[in-house]
């Protein structure tokens, strides 16, 4: 077909788009990039005057660094690099936000800070992506900023665009609790030393569902660079497999959500949502198909797959943050569920360990148990 990118990444005749990652490959990035945290700070912040960032331990960074890097090589993009003055803005991002106690790109003077640290935390949050709430910064980076799929952000998707910037090199991580606990992260976002530009789509060609937050809230997206307009382009998915449907997206009239955002990182995100989807399971695939405004047509496929057992077609999951029996609800059900499979019970495995991961540190232990009770219980800073 004239003027056609095969968008399954190696067969591109495109320049600049990025080659593949298959499923073993993405498999074995990550067992050799864990995003296991542990502990999280060599010096502790100071939330009263005199004020401190403090700093993060080099475990607490490499395991954020792991993970936004994992899901920049699923989708085929270049590493980043820790920077360590983005690091120190990034730290001071978060301090800030922690001492308003919200989130906010343009904090306002506090009175009592110093000049120079504040001037160093109004230019990290400017440039930074910022979170509350999530309680660690691989957390942040899968439920929050690629995710991005809750209301205030499904559109524009900036976070994630911020993430999977092909012109992204270097980048640092900042981390603060408040008093009452409550997490403040922030990853430095706004880094042009990579250089260069791609198509970028998320989900990616192969994409392991625990790179997966809220399955029911996932939102696709192809970053095309191009300088086409929504009412030009049309987008076309299609699950092959286990009941096969179509949805189309266009200006005309969408089966979901459907836009084109220009705002963040690279210009022409195509961003759809689409209506009706019952989750996403190993074994599943998509085909998509974009018509942009001058006959340009891109077409990729998806394929979802474990990392446990990339390609393999597993039970399917709910995609629910805490729903550790996997029937679809998270209820006390789960709390004994996961006891029961943390103290090795027979006929007690766990369907889904993304979902099991309940205060998304990277790994499933005791804290997760302690976790879930009291997001049952209604504590504050234990949401799912």
């Amino acid at each position: 077909i004239d003027d056609t990118v095969l968008a399954n990444y190696k067969s591109m005749d495109h320049e600049g788009c990025p080659g593949p990652t298959t499923s073993p490959a993405i498999a074995a990035y990550a067992l050799a990039h864990p995003w296991d945290a542990g502990a999280a700070f060599a010096s502790d912040p100071s939330l009263t005057a005199p004020y401190a960032m403090g700093s993060l331990t080099q475990s607490a960074r490499t395991a954020a660094l792991n993970l936004l890097n994992l899901y920049r090589y699923t989708a085929g993009l270049g590493e980043v690099t820790e920077d360590p003055g983005y690091t120190e803005l990034a730290q001071a991002a978060a301090l800030i936000c922690a001492v308003k106690g919200g989130i906010t790109h343009s904090p306002s003077r506090v009175a009592d800070m110093d000049g120079d640290l504040y001037t160093l935390c109004a230019r990290g949050a400017y440039r930074s992506n910022l979170a509350e709430g999530y309680g660690s910064l691989p957390a942040s980076i899968r439920d929050a900023w690629v995710s991005d799929g809750d209301m205030a952000n499904y559109g524009q998707l900036g976070h994630r665009r911020w993430c999977l910037n092909p012109a992204m090199g270097r980048t640092g991580f900042g981390l603060v609790y408040n008093r009452s606990g409550r997490a403040f992260t922030a990853m430095y976002a706004i880094d042009g030393s990579g250089g260069g530009e791609s198509l970028v789509a998320w989900p990616a060609q192969n994409t392991p569902l625990e790179l997966l937050s809220d399955q029911n809230r996932l939102v696709w997206s192809l970053v095309t660079g191009g300088d086409w307009t929504r009412d030009e382009v049309t987008v076309t998915l299609t699950r092959t497999n286990r009941s096969p449907k179509t949805w189309r997206f266009s200006a005309d009239g969408s089966d979901g959500f459907f836009t084109m955002n220009n705002d963040f990182g690279m210009e022409n995100c195509l961003v759809f949502r689409p209506d009706g989807m019952d989750g996403y399971q190993a074994g599943d695939h998509f085909d998509v198909e974009v018509v942009l405004g001058d006959g340009l047509i891109v077409r990729y496929g998806v394929d979802f797959f474990r990392l446990g057992s990339p390609g393999s077609a597993d039970a399917p999951v709910s995609g629910l943050r805490g729903d550790v029996n996997g029937d679809g609800r998270v209820n006390r059900q789960d709390r004994v569920y996961l006891a029961r499979a943390l103290a090795g019970w027979e006929d007690y495995p766990l369907p889904d360990a993304s979902a099991a991961d309940v205060n998304r540190d990277g790994s499933v232990n005791r804290q997760d148990r302690v976790y879930l009770s009291r997001a049952l219980a209604g504590w504050e800073g234990c949401g799912l």
